[in-house]
């Protein structure tokens, strides 16, 4: 993948674009403990999709076993799932559509469910229960099977559920307010356990070892109570119910360890109404499995889905948030303590729908799909910047004369150094003289002038030069 240059960089309240000859190619920075800067490398429209708007499921997967993700995605409106196998620089090889069942798709999920080491898929839909397809292990699929999962299954999770070593599927029925379990056989087959039944308006749920014993739970949402119901699973495909959190998030469900003591911790969406701010709700997890209220953060309207991976590689989980309404991605920055942090604003996806995480590039960053509820995808690159120090040239942690010395050696052709931009001292976009001089000054001089721009160890985003850093001292 290209990297974007930082010259002509502007900034607004939401967003900063670069602008180019003929067009503007939409950027978001975010800043905080990490950083992580996004850039649209591509804006594309699925085939034949609906301009009526139809949700839209999408994941990241490998499909095709070259080490490259891939993404699929699954239009509601029409009876074919779309590929676009990933080419290892960001950008993907035109869509190829496979044929499935019927129309109606509502979620997409994978797993390995015939122990082949090729990723499968599971879809979820609006009538005849779900359907399950089987990777080819060529980014196609093939060897359908339709699991007998209620008039309306809404979404579905993927995990072992009775501890066998074999991926299984767990339906969600809101026409019978069911949790529907199927056991996977290793080989491609499925055999069910008795459901699990609710009363007041099941909704969505995802899985999750949230008790530490080894075997994998449910949180479900219900949306005429307006409570999460965890269930706790015995490790035989079966349920016992738990805590239900009392919350008036009515969507999605999302798990995740936002506080870093390793248990999974669970970020709820509450869609509200259209042209309401949505708000995700986030309850932090122990090792029994019980979850109390952390904090409620108010994010953009009609918000859709929820991501939760850390984005500006700072060790801690962030979380994405689409909102359809307002057109735009939400990140908020995980603080490491299950607190969270707003960063800036993503936008460049019609009506955003779903979002995807996952490092299209081989960079180690992960990078961002999102697909729009009519159709459009947007792949975004990040393109996050180095964290450094302003003068501590030798990376020591320290700025001090061993720096100068450094700086005037790597000018005289005899010191190499890894982070160019931290030998500049005087933030002119070049290293000379003038940066030992800038560097003597500071340290030396009474009174001393300070090293512009940055203030300790930080990003340095709106300099327009070309330097950076291939290593860096700061954490």
């Amino acid at each position: 993948m290209s990297r974007i240059s930082r010259a002509n960089l502007f900034r607004g309240s939401t967003g900063v674009a670069m602008r180019t000859c003929c067009s503007v190619i939409t950027l978001a920075v975010v800043l905080g403990f990490g950083s992580a800067v996004f850039a649209q490398i591509e804006l594309d429209q699925l085939p034949s999709s609906s301009s009526t708007g139809q949700p839209i499921s999408l994941i990241l997967e490998d499909v095709d076993g070259d080490g490259v993700l891939d993404f699929v995605a699954a239009p509601r409106q029409v009876a074919y799932l779309v590929v676009r196998l990933g080419v290892g620089d960001g950008s993907f090889l035109d869509p190829t559509l496979i044929p499935i069942g019927s129309t109606g798709s509502r979620l997409l999920r994978s797993g390995d469910f015939n122990l082949d080491g090729v990723a499968d898929v599971v879809v979820s839909r609006d009538t005849q229960g779900a359907e399950v397809l089987l990777g080819d292990g060529a980014g196609g699929f093939d060897s359908e099977l339709v699991l007998s999962a209620g008039t309306f299954s809404i979404g579905a999770s993927v995990a072992d559920f009775n501890a066998d070593g074999f991926a299984d599927v767990v339906c969600f029925d809101t026409a019978t307010d069911t949790v529907r379990v199927f056991l996977g056989d290793g080989a491609g087959g499925f055999s069910t356990v008795s459901p699990v039944g609710f009363g007041d308006g099941l909704y969505l749920g995802c899985a999750g070892d949230f008790n530490s014993d080894g075997f994998a739970d449910l949180a479900v949402s219900t949306y005429e109570s307006l409570t999460i119901k965890i269930l706790h699973g015995v490790g035989d495909g079966t349920f016992v119910i738990g805590q239900a959190l009392t919350t008036h998030a009515d969507e999605w469900i999302e798990p995740g360890d936002l506080d870093g003591d390793g248990h999974l911790d669970i970020v709820a969406l509450n869609q509200e109404t259209f042209g309401v701010a949505s708000s995700i709700v986030v309850f932090l997890g122990s090792e029994a499995g019980l979850f109390t209220f952390h904090a409620e953060y108010l994010v953009g309207n009609l918000a859709k889905r929820i991501s939760i991976v850390d984005i500006d590689g700072d060790g801690n989980r962030d979380v994405l948030v689409t909102n359809t309404a307002s057109e735009s991605v939400t990140l908020l920055q995980g603080q490491g303590d299950g607190g969270l942090v707003f960063g800036d604003t993503i936008f460049g996806v019609d009506t955003p729908y779903d979002v995807a995480a996952g490092d299209l590039d081989d960079d180690g960053d992960p990078d961002l799909v999102i697909n729009g509820l009519y159709g459009q995808i947007g792949i975004y690159e990040n393109i996050s910047l180095p964290r450094f120090t302003r003068g501590d040239c030798n990376l020591d942690e320290l700025v001090d004369v061993g720096d100068v010395i450094t700086v005037l050696a790597h000018i005289m052709g005899d010191q190499p150094v890894t982070c160019l931009d931290a030998c500049d001292g005087n933030d002119d976009g070049l290293v000379d003289v003038a940066d030992g001089v800038t560097l003597a000054h500071s340290l030396f001089v009474v009174p001393s002038i300070p090293l512009p721009g940055l203030s300790g160890c930080a990003t340095d985003w709106m300099t327009v030069d070309s330097l950076g850093c291939a290593a860096s001292a700061c954490p």
